[in-house]
């Protein structure tokens, strides 16, 4: 997700070797900086996060490209993961093949758009797991859909007693364990509905699918909690393109709530526990979210 707080690239430590090196600044996100050369695409993760000494992250984020390829899915192929020192002091670097084709924001989708994303979001829903949780990390990997659906609302209950926002937690928790429960095998969900992830081409077609780097097994409808909250425009095409079936509306609602807080615990978390100009922006995000959530629920 690209934040909109104001961001100067050039204050990251590697920019001026980049940039004097011939390559080009073309983004960032809100945990990578993207430079381009030659047709190959370098992500560093932004200072601001601290140093990056660890390859296995990148190497996870490369596997997993790997992995939703294997199910036809156009994923961007790595080409190299640069260790610290190898390429700039301090960082690794991944270095992937530029995918040609065009970006879109979320004002400039439409139903096609939105359907070649759908259509990303079934292959790699067609995944099955042997468990729950997030697939980088084991220790948090759990054998049922209750445990962890139990981990997001403790985290939950844990960022809105640091942030004291106004929702009823119990009211959702109470859901989940009366009115719906999961008994399918987890499946695999890419969890970031960032729409400049995907590439398309002259014809909107899809190109290309890049930052598939926090995935988590999990039941589907949570997928789209995550557009519910983060997308709402692209949700409502979804919603139209009937992507979404109407029956499972209350169900992805719900999960929306509990989506919102742990995202923002996330966000707490990376942000070295510390409330910020940039912690801020998520928690007004946050907040007017789950107020308008009285509304819809």
């Amino acid at each position: 997700m690209s934040i909109v707080l104001s961001y100067d690239p050039r204050t990251e430590p590697y920019y001026g070797f980049f940039i004097k090196n011939g390559y080009s600044y073309i983004g960032h996100g809100y945990m990578h900086v993207v430079f381009e050369k030659n047709g190959i695409i370098y992500k560093v993760l932004r200072s601001a996060f601290g140093t990056d000494k660890d390859v296995n992250r990148f190497k996870f984020e490369a596997d997993m490209l790997e992995t939703v390829s294997r199910y036809g899915v156009p994923a961007a192929s790595v080409v190299h993961i640069y260790a610290p020192d190898e390429l700039i002091p301090n960082y690794c670097v991944l270095a992937e093949k530029k995918i040609l084709g065009k970006i879109y924001s979320s004002e400039e989708l439409n139903i096609k758009r939105v359907c070649e994303i759908q259509s990303v979001l079934n292959k790699v829903h067609n995944i099955s797991l042997d468990f729950f949780g997030p697939i980088s990390t084991p220790v948090l990997q759990v054998n049922t859909w209750r445990e962890y659906m139990n981990y997001l609302i403790k985290k939950a209950h844990k960022i809105n007693n640091i942030l004291k926002i106004d929702i009823n937690i119990q009211k959702v928790e109470q859901y989940f364990i009366t009115q719906y429960n999961y008994n399918d095998k987890a499946k695999f969900l890419i969890l970031d509905p960032n729409e400049k992830n995907y590439i398309f081409d002259s014809d909107d077609n899809l190109n290309g699918v890049i930052d598939i780097d926090h995935p988590i097994a999990f039941d589907p409808l949570y997928e789209f909690a995550g557009f519910l909250y983060s997308r709402p425009k692209t949700f409502s095409l979804m919603h139209r393109a009937k992507i979404i079936d109407t029956k499972d509306m209350p169900v992805i609602k719900n999960y929306a709530i509990i989506y919102t807080l742990y995202d923002l615990w996330f966000r707490y978390e990376k942000n070295k526990c510390v409330i910020n100009k940039r912690l801020d922006y998520y928690i007004k995000k946050a907040t007017m979210f789950l107020k308008n959530s009285k509304e819809i629920l």
